[in-house]
């Protein structure tokens, strides 16, 4: 009567070789990328392990030399002519940072132009895209963890997603 699917057995069988094998590839991005993000937490916890007498990551270290975020200051928006990976590293962080003020800015601005009731959906999308700037920036910067040049790709790419959401929340 209905014919199809119903009309047929399934039979069950094992997955073939090739599955398998890419099943076990996917596996290994997964613990890889879990990896990433936990590689990341740590290096969040940088002040925590100083403040407690840890030794801290060498990336943590360089993020916090003096000498490159005073010679980044110098470089805003050609954070590429870098005299060193140090410099271009606190650099794109600098930038990053004030893309991220300005983003505040806007997004305050336009909160505050909303009525009261219509601002609780704005609050949690913004909570939201922040979560996924982090996340993107994180899984596209993968290949570079724990080198010099990974600083570079992640604020890099903080600071491209963030001068775009801005542009995005100005023209509303």
């Amino acid at each position: 009567m209905f014919g199809g699917i119903f009309s047929r057995r399934r039979r069950h069988s094992l997955p073939s070789a090739e599955l398998r094998q890419d099943l076990l590839k996917l596996s290994v991005l997964v613990v890889i990328r879990i990896g990433i993000v936990c590689a990341i937490l740590s290096s969040a916890s940088a002040q925590t392990k100083e403040a407690n007498g840890e030794p801290l990551h060498s990336w943590d270290v360089s993020m916090q030399d003096p000498a490159a975020t005073s010679a980044a200051k110098f470089l805003s928006g050609h954070c590429g002519d870098a005299e060193n990976q140090a410099v271009m590293n606190a650099c794109w962080k600098l930038d990053y940072d004030s893309a991220n003020r300005d983003l505040t800015a806007s997004f305050h601005r336009l909160l505050t132009a909303l009525p009261s009731e219509e601002r609780a959906p704005w609050v949690n999308a913004e909570s939201a895209w922040i979560r996924f700037r982090r996340l993107e920036c994180v899984a596209s910067s993968s290949d570079g963890v724990g080198g010099s040049l990974w600083p570079t790709e992640y604020y890099s790419c903080l600071d491209d997603m963030t001068k775009s959401r801005k542009k995005d929340l100005d023209q509303r």
